[in-house]
């Protein structure tokens, strides 16, 4: 099996200047549930994203691999970008099917909610970061709109 090389898979770079700070690469992070059993890990989702995005070499790059397994690379704001950009397509393709208000305001949900999910998924799973609900409820909020 051979591995991923040492940079992003998202910007292909070892290293990033991101506000005046150095980010380097990390590795996707396996996660597990109370009895030891893996979940299902966010990684998962970037091949089907990138290939709705049309991000082909990405796309191409991850197709059927394991990215943990295979020791693949990230930047954190990458990633970040990454899911902003499909979070941005998933409502602009909203907007451009949706007819009633009541379609607009349960694809402004499931968009908010998809957000907040991947969030905690990044931050309070993976990073361990303690958040407040109310810093959960403004993201949604702030999202929806």
């Amino acid at each position: 099996m051979r591995l991923f090389p040492p940079e992003c898979i998202f910007c292909e770079r070892l290293e990033m200047k991101v506000s005046g700070k150095t980010e380097r690469c990390i590795k996707f992070p396996a996660f597990k549930d109370k009895d030891g059993a893996f979940k299902e890990p966010n990684w998962k989702q970037i091949e089907p994203r990138a290939l709705e995005l049309g991000l082909h070499r990405l796309h191409s790059m991850v197709q059927g691999e394991d990215l943990f397994a295979r020791e693949a690379n990230f930047h954190y704001s990458c990633r970040d970008s990454f899911n902003t950009k499909y979070t941005t397509y998933l409502r602009d393709e909203a907007k451009a099917t949706i007819e009633t208000e009541q379609d607009r305001k349960a694809a402004a949900h499931l968009l908010a909610f998809t957000v907040v999910l991947d969030f905690i998924q990044d931050r309070v799973v993976g990073q361990k970061e303690v958040m407040l609900l109310t810093s959960l409820s403004l993201l949604y909020n702030h999202t929806r709109v």
